[in-house]
């Protein structure tokens, strides 16, 4: 596999409205107070459009041992969503969740080409070359499935942070991040409907590079096994994020589409 350090200079453009999850400390204390909060924009770690509440399916936060369901309402916190937490007392890392519900947009064939080039959805292009249908305009539904590492105090199981939690489309690390030191290799495995991903570009930034907000300085594509490895260089957040899409056809209703798009981002910090 060609590593994400050879790869620095075959940036991949970042289209607008990328979605990500941070919490609002990447350290918190067992039993404080904290935010799970989601991101829409361009500019990682930035946010410059505000994700509706109603337009949140599930928040969760797991840990070592609990899986918890954060139940609205959800409020405004800057130009990002926010749900409130209360952390468990027990210490270890904990996986914030956000699944935003499927929306439908309509897309000319040459933005929708565009589209599918900057996410490097190679197979999508083959079937539109393949059926004449790649100035065909599209509509495409798409859902959002973020999540977050943070730290609760010191030490704990991590165990769970490398475990599937049953997302449509899931970026899940084969080490805890968090608990690596700078220079180290991440692998980690995309699925979609809990099964490997292969051939997929995953994206990865660190939030010193938000001055070049239209590449992703780093990129990998999954090997059969739906998994792609990264060197994180630096100390700090990160993030990493991929698309899957899929053709649809004969569906009716208000949610029919042509094509229907997943998004997964996994987000985490180096902490030394």
């Amino acid at each position: 596999m060609v590593s994400a350090g050879l790869l620095l200079l075959l940036g991949l453009p970042i289209a607008a409205h990328e979605f990500w999850v941070t919490p609002s400390a990447w350290v918190v204390q067992p039993g404080a107070r904290a935010m799970i909060l989601a991101h829409v924009g361009d500019q990682f770690p930035g946010a410059n459009s505000f994700t509706s509440p109603e337009r949140i399916e599930t928040v969760r936060l797991i840990g070592p041992s609990s899986d918890t369901l954060v139940p609205p309402p959800y409020r405004r916190e800057k130009d990002s969503l926010a749900a409130d937490v209360q952390v468990p007392a027990v210490p270890g890392p904990y996986i914030g969740v956000v699944i935003v519900k499927p929306c439908v947009g309509q897309k000319s064939g040459a933005i929708f080409q565009s589209h599918i080039a900057h996410q490097g959805l190679d197979d999508v292009t083959e079937y539109r070359a393949a059926h004449g249908e790649t100035d065909t305009p599209v509509r495409e539904r798409y859902s959002r499935y973020g999540k977050t590492l943070l730290r609760v105090g010191s030490g704990g199981d991590n165990a769970h942070v490398t475990r599937p939690l049953g997302l449509k489309l899931e970026l899940v690390p084969l080490t805890d991040p968090t608990a690596l030191p700078v220079g180290s290799r991440l692998r980690i495995r995309l699925l979609l409907d809990g099964q490997p991903a292969p051939n997929a570009l995953v994206g990865a930034v660190h939030a010193s590079a938000n001055a070049k907000p239209e590449v992703w300085p780093l990129t990998s594509r999954t090997d059969a096994q739906g998994q792609a490895e990264f060197v994180l260089a630096d100390a700090g957040p990160w993030l990493l994020r991929s698309v899957r899409s899929v053709r649809r056809a004969g569906e009716t209703g208000e949610l029919a589409a042509d094509w229907e798009s997943y998004w997964a981002s996994l987000s985490f910090s180096l902490l030394r």
